[in-house]
């Protein structure tokens, strides 16, 4: 005659079987019963080589896989207030130049966490104070008033005011250091 009895089951499994059941790793049914969020049975130098089977059942079992970490939350901007790569686009300054602008006081400047933002109005006044007509960048950069536009779109540093257009005096000084007039780039050999 066969025995057909199952041997009884243990009250606690090993933390690579409540792995299995749990859906965590072993180090973690470790760290838990060390915490005593779970009941364990150690050996006399305190290793746990057991967990209660209960405790991992009850113990939340991850939706699927690994936990994910929460997305960032993008920080609410100020109403009145831009960021400083929308100012970025307005003045025709760099955002470290801003960022001193607001540093210095001359442009109200809000910080939440690292992300700092700048009035807007004050943004506006400080690059209109700050602007140079096209007629007088075409003059001073020897582009036409046409070529000098065109660069300025492509730049993201063109700004328009009451039918007239007008540039940023850094930006116009940059392309007087910086650049050749458009006429000598056509004509140059190579």
């Amino acid at each position: 005659m066969k025995n057909n009895c199952r041997p009884l089951e243990s009250a606690y499994i090993t933390p690579d079987q409540a792995s299995k059941i749990g859906g965590y790793c072993p180090m973690r049914y470790r760290q838990l019963a060390k915490a005593g969020d779970m009941r364990y049975e150690a050996d006399s130098n305190g290793r746990i080589h057991k967990v209660n089977r209960e405790d991992v059942g009850n113990y939340r079992k991850p939706q699927s896989g690994y936990r994910k970490h929460k997305p960032r939350q993008k920080k609410q901007q100020p109403e009145g207030y831009i960021t400083s790569e929308e100012a970025k686009k307005i003045t025709g300054y760099s955002e470290q130049y801003i960022i001193s602008l607001g540093r210095k006081g001359t442009i109200r400047r809000i910080t939440l966490g690292q992300t700092s933002f700048f009035s807007e109005d004050d943004v506006e006044k400080y690059a209109v104070a700050d602007l140079v007509s096209r007629p007088k960048a075409a003059l001073a950069t020897g582009y036409t008033e046409g070529g000098i536009t065109y660069k300025a779109k492509r730049d993201g540093v063109f700004y328009k005011k009451g039918g007239r257009v007008f540039f940023p005096r850094k930006w116009v000084q940059n392309m007087i250091l910086g650049m050749k007039p458009l006429e000598e780039e056509l004509f140059q050999t190579t």
